[in-house]
């Protein structure tokens, strides 16, 4: 059954054989035993802004390969169900800053990692969406903080208030 396709890679492990491979972009483990054999799929990097819309692709993808392999194979999949958490990369500059100043090719703390990601440039990257839609619309927060400064200022230099 297994052995129609051909896999990159393929690995014995005492009792259980786990094959390798990639089908439209998206990372294949099947590990091939007689009581819980499992189908592993890991989905690829998608770039946006739209956090639900990202997700939403990413649950097509990966149920569209499983049907790919349930009509190849004949088998039947259960219900698929998420392994691991996302990770939310958010661009920044301010982390190649940081990276530069301390030297550092990667940065972790309790929140996220931050790093040089190949493709992506510098980033910070979080399993926390929240953190991660704080980071995102951190510039813009950044912004509107300077513009009440102006106005507290010019408000100041007025007499009409004082600091």
């Amino acid at each position: 059954m297994i052995k129609n396709r051909t896999w990159d890679k393929e690995q014995p492990i005492n009792n259980v054989v786990i094959y390798h491979t990639k089908e439209d972009g998206l990372h294949v483990r099947v590990i091939a035993g007689k009581n819980n054999p499992c189908l592993e799929i890991t989905c690829k990097q998608i770039l946006g802004d739209d956090i639900y819309e990202m997700m939403y692709e990413a649950r097509q993808w990966t149920e569209f390969v499983a049907e790919t392999f349930q009509k190849d194979y004949a088998v039947i999949l259960g219900l698929g169900k998420p392994a691991m958490k996302p990770e939310w990369a958010i661009p920044s500059e301010h982390a190649g800053v940081l990276l530069e100043k301390t030297n550092s090719s990667q940065i972790s703390t309790t929140h996220g990692v931050i790093n040089k990601s190949k493709g992506r440039g510098y980033d910070i990257e979080t399993r926390d969406i929240r953190l991660a839609n704080k980071l995102y619309d951190m510039p813009y927060v950044m912004d509107e903080i300077v513009l009440q400064l102006k106005h507290l200022r010019a408000a100041s230099n007025t007499g009409l208030f004082s600091l």
